[in-house]
């Protein structure tokens, strides 16, 4: 498939959303009669195990884990001027699984506690509605997560006039608020400076038009040549990156099979100082063998149409799509790297939907995960609802590289790449979500958002994993959620 082809995704539209699906009360909270004091409590239960991710070049083929958590947040409403809300969370690992949860990096494995937000939002400029400054540690988060979904500290001012609405924001975090076993606050994650925002505009009842934008200055510094680093801790670039973007969406018919369609065009552009290394002298670490500077120019697609079937059996909606990262045409060159890399503030998976929204599902395979970089995918799916508010969800995943290289810039296979071949392989995920609490009619409001979750997910290499080609490789997880 070209380079130029137009990407298209689908994803999976669901009728009814359990409790703890529902868009947590990380951004701020509508404008409404409130409480001076609310809290919430949730807790996750997660059962997860991972097999052959090194396709056969590794003994250490499987992991798991059984991954507990609680999360506490309190609102804090003393006016209708002013609102604040503070959250805390607790995780427990017994494995070395990663935990499958949204806005969470590919790195999570570890036993912590952390201060998750902590802020304060005033409403500014009476004379406008909905119009709110925000202070501290804070979450980012747009539907997909293809840009950010992720606590940050930041100072945002948010507006609200329909059909306009929007933020700006400037961030750099000073810790991780974070104590365990992962309490170690890298450098180059605090030193790491943005200016992000975003606007929406409807410009019709059933169509709006989103343009994002993200300025990042990475100066937390490369390490000299000869120096060793932790193989955790590398930090390979440092520079000043400028990401934007469009993403147009809304819904083509109103009746007779429902349509719905959403594309996004990114581009990331800018300049960069990397370090190269090699293993050692000591496992888990990095000898730096030199630096240099290059030019950055990539771009991707990602979008979707969702197509509901309301006329056949089993009223299902139908996922068909393409999804597309640039990568660097000349690896070998200094100049230019061509390549699209994604913010690491973007979430790896998200509750995406217009009418509905469901529990966050990978953007692109349980099992592969890859970044949208270097990379075409193809999916396919189908979801079918079944008892009164539960659904099955069937996705297929066809994967090939842009350019042949040695390996991803970021997935769940950790096998390397052959470097002459495209095709990655195929996926297939099967999952199960079932509100048990609103299945059984419990009326109280804890039990009634018990929620569980089935997920396994299959991976099929291709030639591009060289002598791993058709190895298979799976994921599942099964997970218990409450709320209240």
């Amino acid at each position: 498939m070209g380079r130029n082809a137009l990407i298209i995704s689908v994803s999976v539209l669901m009728a009814t959303t359990p409790a703890w699906a529902e868009v947590e009360p990380l951004n701020l909270p509508e404008k409404e009669e409130r409480a001076p004091y609310r809290l919430t409590i949730g807790a996750t239960t997660q059962i997860i195990s991972e097999d052959n991710k090194y396709l056969g070049t590794r003994s250490d083929e499987g992991d798991s884990g059984i991954i507990g958590q609680t999360q506490a947040g309190l609102h804090i409403s003393p006016s209708d001027a002013v609102r604040a809300y503070i959250e805390g969370r607790m995780l427990y690992n017994t494995g070395i699984a990663r935990i499958s949860e949204e806005g969470e990096s590919e790195e999570r494995s570890a036993t912590f506690a952390e201060l998750r937000q902590a802020w304060v939002a005033f409403d500014v400029l009476a004379d406008l509605h909905h119009t709110t400054l925000t202070i501290g540690r804070q979450r980012l988060r747009e539907e997909r997560g293809l840009w950010w979904n992720r606590d940050v500290d930041a100072l945002r001012f948010n507006y609200d006039n329909a059909p306009t609405s929007g933020f700006i924001a400037v961030s750099q975090n000073m810790n991780d608020y974070r104590i365990g076993e992962d309490d170690y606050f890298r450098a180059q994650d605090r030193e790491r400076f943005r200016v992000i925002g975003e606007t929406r505009h409807a410009f019709s009842p059933s169509h709006y038009l989103e343009i994002r934008g993200l300025y990042e200055h990475d100066h937390s510094g490369t390490p000299g040549v000869g120096s060793i680093a932790r193989e955790e801790d590398r930090d390979d670039e440092d520079g000043h990156l400028l990401w934007a973007g469009l993403r147009l969406g809304g819904k083509l018919m109103d009746s007779g099979a429902p349509l719905t369609y959403r594309i996004d065009g990114m581009g990331v552009a800018g300049s960069e100082k990397i370090s190269d290394s090699i293993s050692g002298p000591a496992g888990g670490q990095r000898t730096i063998t030199g630096t240099r500077k290059r030019d950055v120019m990539g771009w991707a697609i990602d979008g979707e149409i969702d197509i509901a079937a309301p006329t056949l059996p089993l009223h299902p909606v139908f996922t068909l799509g393409y999804a597309f990262g640039s990568g660097e045409s000349n690896p070998a060159g200094t100049d230019t790297d061509q390549g699209f890399r994604q913010s690491d503030l973007h979430s790896p998976s998200s509750r995406p939907g217009y009418e509905f929204r469901h529990p966050p599902l990978r953007h692109y395979g349980e099992v592969l995960r890859p970044e949208l970089s270097n990379i075409h995918i193809i999916k396919a799916g189908m979801q079918v609802p079944f008892l009164d508010h539960s659904h099955l969800t069937l996705r297929y995943f066809s994967y090939w590289l842009d350019e042949v290289a040695g390996g991803l810039r970021s997935a769940g296979i950790k096998a390397p790449l052959n470097g002459t071949d495209s095709h990655l392989g195929q996926a297939l995920d099967f999952a199960v979500d079932v509100p048990v609490g609103r299945e059984l009619g419990w009326r109280h409001a804890a039990a009634r958002s018990l929620s569980s979750r089935f997920i396994v997910g299959g991976f099929k290499a291709g030639e591009a994993y060289g002598p791993a080609d058709d190895e298979n490789a799976w994921r599942a997880a099964a997970e218990m959620r409450i709320r209240f």
